[in-house]
This record gives structure tokens, C-alpha cells and sequence, in this order.
């Protein structure tokens, strides 16, 4: 069931004021959001909403620009307390994937496609940084009370980019107002969750070093991506993975993940697995409309994208019951026949780390009392029972603390 939200303006930022320059990573603070909606309680980040309405130039005689090519030029970068990355260079094209593996679907605003020869254009769209699980028990074991974002360090950072050139198609912005919003709902003060630990980074790789690198650990979701932005020098000019036609292996020798599957079925199992029927919650506005949107196993997660998944969570699975790899784990395609292939590729991860003593006290220092106000720090969190059980990693379960 979706947890309903109240939506928070975190900021509105025009592009070339003192504040916010093109192409340079900016900070955008988030210490000043409400830490709650409703007295005695204390709010909790479902997700972050990027809502764009931007003038482009495409030269006069410039090829047809799909509107899913404007989600590639905003890029974001979200810090937690103690300066624990929790999306590092998120690029702009990797929302949709995400929020496809972790609802099944993609919601987003979309404006209309512009044609060729359009010299100038207006369009608004948006995109999302989703932390919310409805596949699994925890949907909100990766959810942060907002009130940890007024520790230092912690908050947003953008960069926009242009001009950009994407498949032959120069978008230019002159002018852009960006609006950002925090989906926040509300949980009793007296049992508030502390997150789990979960970093999202990107490793880009090639043909010639096939094996990905995503370092020693446990993983919520590993997958393989292909950007489209060739430009941007983290793609190439194909977006297509159609030469991975089998996955020979993928994981550690005798505890493969993913083992001689072809492409097209492993992507079938995938979108039966993560896959939710429910219609686009978004509104319709002019020259916009609302887009719902699920994996064509056959395609691509947005129609610009292909993307092949090779870790993820069954439904239902406790969120921490992720793959450990004691050491980097190998990927084997098409009998390692590496001819044809695209030259340039991600991965893409989402890693449980462990929390450390300085994270959590940086979180709790930065939380108030909702009846007194006064700091948090020194209060004991306790783990729920049902995974304060012996064996359990204590320092990758989630935490309540009493915040009342």
C-alpha cells in the first residue's frame, strides 16, 4: 500500500542567479523543512521531487528531441549526517531506473516531444529520488527523519547542465526555474525510525575490463546500464544491449546470483518479480501529461534506456537479506565473447553499509524532542524485535528511538 505524503517546497532556484550557476555542483539546504505536519509526531523523507519548467534552443535545423532526453540534464547528489554519501552523482537518467526496480513502474510528468527544426521551446517535467520499498516488509527502512538534514554537512546538491548534446540533438537552456519538493509522512515521535545504511553509487566500466567492481559487502540491487548521454563521456553512441544475449554467470564461483539465463527471459522473471499494476498518481497540465509507465521486458526501462538487473530483493524479503560478496564478483556473458559489445557501460549499486557510532550520533544529535525541543543526543536507540534476534548484523537492521 503507498504511504500517502504531504508535499514540502525545499526551494525554487532560477538558473544563472548568485545561487545557481550552470554546470557547477550547488548546494541546496534542507536543514529549514518542517520536522513535522502534525504536532506529536515527526516526519519522515519518502522522496525528493525535481519539477523543471525550462526555455531550450535546438538550432534551426536540429533533430526531434524526445522529452525523455530532458531528464538527462539535472543531476543530484544527497548527503546524510556524519558526511555519509546517500546518492553519489546521481545522473539524471538513473531516477527512472531506480524507481522502476524498486515500485515497478515509473510516474513522472512529461511534456510534449519537440519536433525537428523547433528552434526554441518551453517544457516542464519532472523526476524523483524515491526512497520508499512497497515490494518489501520495510517499506520505509531507507526513509530519513527530516530533522537529520539539519546536521552539518548533510543536504542536497544539483548540477545543471548545458548545452548538452545528446544522440546529435544540442539542447541549450536559456532560461530555468527549478522547484524542489520533499514527500514527507508522518510517524508517532515516540517510535521513530533511524534508516538503515544504504549507499547508491555507479562504477563505469568497459568491454575490455568486463567485470564489475563494486566492492566487498552486502548489496540491496546490482545492475547494468548504459547511458545515453554519449556527450557526457559516460556512454557511447548505441544505447542498446541487445549483443548481451546470455548471462553466463554473474556473483561468486558456486554462489552465483544469475547463472545461464538469456537476456530476454531474465528480463521476463525480472518484471513478473518487481511488476505492480496501479495507475499514475500525477495531475495533467498543459502541453504536459502524466506518464505511467512499466518495463517492456523486451525494450527498455524508459524507452531510452536499457538496463539489466543482476541482484535485487524477492517480494516480501527482509530488506537486509541482500548478496554479501567477500570479494569482487565476476560477470560472465555470452561465452566472454566480448566482440560487439558496447564500449562503455555502469553499474549501478545500491550497498547495505554498517552504521557507525559517529553516523548515528550525528543523526540523533541533529533530532529534537517534539515536546521539549531539546536535542536527542544521548538518548539509547533499541532495535525492533523482530530483528533483534542472535545472528542478526546489528549494525544493519533498523533502529526506533523515542523522540517524544
Amino acid at each position: 500500500m503507498k504511504i500517502k505524503t504531504t508535499r514540502r517546497l525545499v526551494a525554487s532556484m532560477v538558473l544563472g542567479s548568485a545561487s545557481f550557476a550552470p554546470n557547477v555542483k550547488t548546494f541546496v539546504d534542507m536543514s529549514k523543512i518542517p520536522p513535522f505536519v502534525q504536532v506529536g509526531m515527526k516526519s519522515m523523507l519518502m522522496k525528493l521531487e525535481f519539477q523543471l519548467t525550462a526555455t531550450m534552443g535546438f538550432g534551426s535545423s536540429g533533430p526531434a528531441v524526445p522529452t525523455l532526453f530532458l531528464k538527462y540534464l539535472l543531476d543530484t547528489e544527497l548527503w546524510g549526517p556524519g558526511n555519509y554519501v546517500i546518492t553519489s552523482d546521481r545522473r539524471g537518467w538513473h531516477d527512472s531506473v531506480w524507481q522502476y526496480m524498486q515500485r515497478g513502474r515509473i510516474d513522472w510528468i512529461k511534456g510534449a516531444d519537440i519536433p525537428a527544426s523547433t528552434s526554441s521551446a518551453t517544457r516542464t517535467w519532472t523526476q524523483e529520488m524515491d526512497f520508499e520499498e512497497p515490494n518489501l516488509p520495510s517499506q520505509i527502512a531507507r526513509c530519513w527523519p527530516i530533522e537529520a538534514f539539519r546536521a552539518g554537512g548533510a543536504g542536497l546538491y544539483i548540477k545543471y547542465k548545458t548545452p548538452v548534446t545528446i544522440k546529435g540533438a544540442t539542447i541549450t537552456t536559456t532560461a530555468l526555474t527549478l522547484n524542489i519538493y520533499a514527500h514527507v509522512f508522518d510517524m508517532p515521535a515516540a517510535a521513530v525510525s533511524l534508516p538503515l545504511l544504504i549507499s547508491e553509487f555507479a562504477t563505469k566500466t568497459n568491454t575490455g575490463d568486463i567485470n564489475p567492481s563494486p566492492g566487498i559487502g552486502q548489496y540491496l540491487r546490482t545492475l547494468m546500464a548504459l547511458s545515453p548521454v554519449p556527450a557526457d563521456n559516460d556512454g557511447t553512441a548505441s544505447d542498446d544491449l541487445s549483443p548481451y544475449t546470455q548471462i553466463d554467470y554473474y556473483g561468486l564461483p558456486n554462489a552465483y546470483t544469475v547463472y545461464q539465463q538469456p537476456v530476454t527471459l531474465h528480463m521476463q522473471d525480472m518484471a513478473k518479480l518487481i511488476s505492480t499494476e496501479q495507475p499514475s498518481q500525477l495531475n495533467t497540465n498543459t502541453n504536459n501529461k502524466s506518464e505511467f509507465r512499466l518495463l517492456d521486458p523486451q525494450q527498455n526501462f524508459d524507452g531510452a534506456i536499457r538496463a539489466i538487473p543482476l541482484v535485487w530483493p524477492d517480494k516480501g524479503r527482509d530488506i537486509t537479506a541482500g548478496p554479501i560478496y567477500n570479494d569482487k564478483p565476476q560477470l560472465g556473458v555470452n561465452g566472454n565473447v566480448t566482440a560487439g559489445l558496447p564500449a562503455n557501460f555502469w553499474f549501478m549499486n545500491q550497498r547495505i553499509d554498517p552504521r557507525t557510532d559517529a553516523i548515528l550520533n550525528a543523526t540523533v544529535s541533529a533530532m529534537t524532542s517534539a515536546s521539549t525541543g531539546q536535542t536527542l543526543l544521548g538518548r539509547v536507540a533499541a532495535i525492533p524485535k523482530a530483528h533483534n534476534v542472535p545472528g542478526v548484523d546489528k549494525s544493519r537492521v533498523p533502529l526506533l528511538i523515542n523522540a517524544s
